[in-house]
Order: C-alpha cells, then structure tokens, then sequence
C-alpha cells in the first residue's frame, strides 16, 4: 500500500516483469509502450521517489525476446 505519508529514497522497478505482463496482455508492440510509460509515470507520480529510480533489466531487447519465448511456452 502507498501511502502519501510516507517518504521514499529509492524505487526499484523490475522492467522485464513489467513487460512480461503487459506482452501477455497488449495486441501490439506500440500498446506495449505506452503501456509500460504510463506505468512508470504512475509509479513515480505516487511514489516520488527522492534520491534514485532504478530501472532494471537484464538480458538483450525484452520486447524482441517475449513473443518468441511465449510461442515456446
């Protein structure tokens, strides 16, 4: 829970999860990104994180990566 009381340092974002999600969920690659900018903004408008947001990945172009591990699943 969020609560605007509270004062945060950091937000740590786990985007490939993010993007896993909203892959399983958007028609298009362009939903996608909006999506996921949306997302973030929402996230740092209600969090306002003073000190740092991380963003973090791992592993080559997830947006290329999703649909062909999908076809495999």
């Amino acid at each position: 829970t969020v609560s605007s009381n509270h004062v945060y340092d950091a937000l740590y974002v786990d985007v490939n999860g993010m993007l896993h999600t909203l892959s399983r969920i958007c028609g298009s690659e362009d939903q996608i990104h909006r999506r996921s900018r949306w997302l973030l903004r929402e996230l740092f408008a209600r969090l306002r994180p003073t000190q740092h947001l991380f963003l973090a990945m791992d592993g080559p172009a997830s947006l290329r990566k999703l649909p062909e591990q999908q076809r495999r699943r």
